[in-house]
């Protein structure tokens, strides 16, 4: 069965391999479709649906495929751009002297998504049509944007997109960053970490180490502004990690 819910009414019902139907739906997301166990109607899930997007007069074409053995069972689309992409935005960006002189409203394909943002603050994903998108920074009463950029997002993939610079220091600028949020490895968890702070006005000036002790070898090296390394780490609690002076190795305490 296709399934919104599990035991609810199916949207296609009791559909074989090599078979299809057409659904005439509303505008909207799509995020909790699935492929259910067809006895009782919908009784299990299967197969999550990616999340799609559809607009009014949109026609698109969404394909099960997979045998399981030699590839694994999943769903693909055409147009991919209905298939959506998760993006949070964050403003990372230290452009005013108060937190209140931060704040930004936030368009993406001239609408707004987000209004009154404020630094530092990380926003939760919003579901985002997949393909090119532009995106607007623009600062809390003022006509023009402080930021603007064009992203391309795949399908079923997420984002951060995080508004960085200083003007003083280091332009204002978008900073994309694909969210891995996959399960980690047993036994593991993961850790991004990301350069995002414009302390000096060369790139070369903001290379740094993350370390867990002065002079020991670093758990990322010779990071610079705008970069970002990932880490498979063990659980547990970390309470002596620090950004350190780069040369030697983890020489000092910068944060």
């Amino acid at each position: 069965d296709l399934c919104t819910s599990v035991g609810g009414d199916p949207l296609l019902d009791n559909v074989q391999y090599k078979q299809d139907g057409t659904l005439e739906l509303d505008p909207g997301i799509y995020d909790s479709v699935f492929i259910g166990a067809p006895e009782p109607n919908c009784s299990s899930v299967i197969l999550p649906i990616p999340t799609f997007v559809l607009s009014e007069g949109d026609v698109g074409y969404l394909y099960a495929i997979g045998d399981g053995a030699n590839f694994p069972v999943s769903a693909t689309a055409t147009p991919q751009s209905i298939i959506a992409a998760r993006v949070s935005v964050a403003h990372l960006a230290p452009f005013a002297g108060t937190t209140e002189e931060t704040a930004v409203d936030i368009q993406v394909n001239g609408t707004d998504v987000l209004t009154n943002v404020t630094y530092p603050q990380i926003a939760s994903y919003l579901t985002v049509p997949s393909g090119v998108s532009s995106v607007a920074v623009i600062p809390v009463g003022a006509a023009d944007p402080a930021i603007t950029g064009t992203v391309t997002l795949d399908p079923a993939t997420d984002y951060t997109l995080a508004a960085i610079g200083d003007v003083t220091n280091q332009p204002l600028e978008l900073l994309p960053l694909v969210d891995d949020n996959s399960t980690p490895p047993v036994g593991k968890a993961r850790a991004r970490v990301t350069h995002a702070a414009p302390f000096t006005n060369t790139i070369a000036g903001t290379t740094v180490d993350l370390c867990t002790s002065v002079g020991g070898d670093p758990l990322l090296d010779n990071v610079q502004y705008k970069q970002d390394g990932t880490l498979e780490l063990d659980p547990g609690i970390y309470d002596s990690v620090f950004i350190g002076a780069p040369e030697p190795n983890c020489s000092s305490v910068i944060l």
